[in-house]
């Protein structure tokens, strides 16, 4: 899995892009841990709003499995595959703006 950029990492990214210096931000003592505290709220709205759509929106099927021995006494087996596609398509990056 890919690293994910923590908040601070974000900021000073954001920070660079703008051509700003990090020690312009320290400043105010209070804004980097407002901005770090922003981010990772919304980042919270959108994990919280994907994993909702993703168990609305995720698909299973029912696989029954048979014993091949023909005088076999066990009933067959049920299990569900669940579609990875339609979790991982379930919250389109588009709602991340």
């Amino acid at each position: 899995m890919n690293k994910i950029p923590t908040a601070e990492e974000l900021l000073k990214d954001i920070v660079s892009c703008l051509k700003m210096e990090w020690e312009d931000l320290k400043n105010d003592p209070d804004l980097i841990p407002y901005l770090i505290e922003e981010i990772n709220n919304r980042t919270k709205l959108h994990v919280q709003d994907a994993l909702k759509e993703a168990a609305e929106k995720a698909t299973a099927t029912i696989e029954v499995e048979y014993d091949d021995q023909p005088s076999s006494s066990f009933p067959p087996s049920e299990y569900a595959v669940v579609d990875k596609q339609s979790i991982l398509n379930a919250y389109p990056a588009t709602n991340i703006k």
